[in-house]
């Protein structure tokens, strides 16, 4: 019986050990990420909707997790909304993408097809600064 219990918690105590890693976080420095796309277009926006969804997905292909700091920029971002990881702003900080994994984004584009001031084509990017590193993302609407 005390083989058994003392088998059993050596046992426990090593898989405590060895089954915990340090998870190593680049938030500073030049880590690189890749794209599905360079530039989402919205070439059809729907005079009665004035709103279409399209997604990126973000592509962390180091070997170690990546924060990032994702937003809108450029002179037409008030016409532009996205959607990083369920959380809807403008301006997302701190954006973890694990090592060989990716997440997506989703960008919608509101534009009011029926004002008069409206722009014929939109000037808008989203922006990935990761320690660092900006990386840009064209977003054009007509």
């Amino acid at each position: 019986m005390k083989k058994t219990r003392l088998f059993s918690v050596a046992f426990l105590l090593l898989m405590c050990l060895f089954s915990c890693k340090k998870e190593t976080i680049l938030s500073e420095g030049g880590a690189t990420l890749h794209f599905s796309n360079d530039t989402i277009l919205f070439d059809t926006v729907f005079t009665t909707i004035g709103s279409i969804t399209h997604h990126l997905k973000v592509y962390n292909n180091n070997n170690f997790d990546v924060k990032t700091n994702i937003k809108i920029a450029g002179e037409d971002m008030r016409f532009y909304a996205m959607n990083v990881d369920g959380v809807s702003a403008n301006d997302v900080k701190n954006v973890e993408i694990p090592g060989n994994d990716s997440i997506f984004i989703f960008v919608e584009v509101r534009i009011n097809p029926n004002e008069q001031n409206s722009p014929l084509i939109t000037n808008a990017n989203l922006e990935f600064n990761t320690g660092g590193n900006v990386q840009k993302i064209d977003l054009v609407a007509y």
